[in-house]
């Protein structure tokens, strides 16, 4: 919910900014939290992991995938707001970077679950 509620807050001060590096950290903090859905799903020992396959291995990458987001989107924020200057993002532009933004969650997510098994086990 924290997730959700701050990337709500993020893009209603980027829809009044149109800054380039708001946008970055509210679509970061989005992705964080589309990720973190699933991750909550599959999560072993919650109720949810029996219906969606609670598998220790792909909670933990999805746990590292929003992990590592949120901290990035906030890199990505600092880098660009030191070169943006007056620099406004157009709508088109935004709702593309919204959209790949929710692609890249669910493509990842989905890679997690296919490859699980494939990939090397972080917890043991």
């Amino acid at each position: 919910m924290g997730l959700a509620v701050t990337a709500m807050i993020l893009f209603a001060q980027f829809a009044l900014s149109r800054k380039p590096s708001l946008l970055a950290l509210a679509c970061g903090t989005t992705f964080s939290a589309l990720v973190f859905i699933p991750y909550l799903l599959t999560f072993s020992g919650v109720a949810p992991s029996r219906l969606f396959g609670g598998d220790p291995n792909a909670s933990t990458y999805l746990w590292a995938l929003w992990h590592s987001a949120l901290p990035a989107s906030y890199v990505g924020y600092v880098l660009i707001a030191a070169v943006e200057g007056t620099q406004r993002v157009r709508t088109a532009r935004a709702a593309s970077c919204i959209v790949l933004t929710f692609m890249a969650a669910a493509a990842l997510t989905y890679a997690v679950y296919v490859w699980h098994g494939k990939l090397p086990p972080l917890t043991a």
